[in-house]
This record gives C-alpha cells, structure tokens and sequence, in this order.
C-alpha cells in the first residue's frame, strides 16, 4: 500500500506546520490547529498511523478522511489558509506567510494528483525531530 508522511516541523499555541511526503517525496506543507489533547474541531490530532479512505460530500467532492483516530470523525485534507478553516482538518499550501499557508488549491491538486485513484493508503504522523551535532558552514 501506498504511503504518506507528516512530518510536524513546527508546532506552537496557534497552529501546527508539517510536510507531507508522498512515497517518501514532498508534495506540500500542512496546516493543523495546535494540539489540544486530541479534542475535537481544535485539536490536530495525535503522532501515529492511520489509515485514509476517499471521501465524497457536497461540500468536499473528492478528498480523504483521515480514519482511526480516536475519538475523533470526519478529520479531511482540504483546501484552505488558516486555522480558521480546520476544524480540525489538515490543510495543504506550498508556503508558508505569518500564521497561514497559501497556494491551498494548487497543493490540494498536487496531493489529490499523487494519490491518484487509490481507494485508501497509510498515513503516518509523527514530528521531525532537531538534528544536532551539525554546524553551518560560515
């Protein structure tokens, strides 16, 4: 099964920064509320695997909800620009402007593009961890 990453690169009281990796290659940057003990609508959720299944409504015609989460329902990849916008949910954008994202549709796009025709695939959460022991060059 095809696979997807979130690797969390940036998490403060407002907001939660990611990127996504596709089969191992980047697509975008997400979006996510902060953590707030996993509650729902506020809340990203939490670090873990999950499953994502294709998901249809008047609303959101093709995307993808993020299944398994405990406690939690209808948490969709979606178009928009800041936590505003959540609910929840994970946001796609290409860059990063203050304390929102923007170019959502086109990252959208390249996301809903890579994931092609796939029913369902694997999504892992976790948070890049700092690398230390390195120095920049002068």
């Amino acid at each position: 099964m095809s696979s997807a990453e979130i690797k969390r690169i940036s998490s403060r009281s407002d907001l939660t920064y990611g990127v996504l990796f596709w089969d191992g290659a980047p697509v975008c940057i997400t979006l996510e509320n902060p953590w707030k003990e996993n509650e729902r609508r506020v809340s990203c959720i939490p670090e873990g695997e999950y499953i994502c299944k294709r998901y249809r409504s008047a609303r959101y015609p093709n995307t993808f909800e993020v299944t398994g989460v405990p406690g939690r329902s209808k948490i969709l990849f979606h178009i928009g620009n800041t936590t505003a916008d959540t609910a929840g949910c994970i946001l796609t954008g290409n860059y990063a402007w203050g304390t929102s994202i923007r170019a959502s549709k086109n990252a959208f796009n390249r996301f809903m593009r890579a994931v092609g025709s796939l029913p369902s695939f694997k999504l892992r959460v976790s948070v890049l961890k700092p690398v230390t022991g390195y120095m920049l060059a002068r």
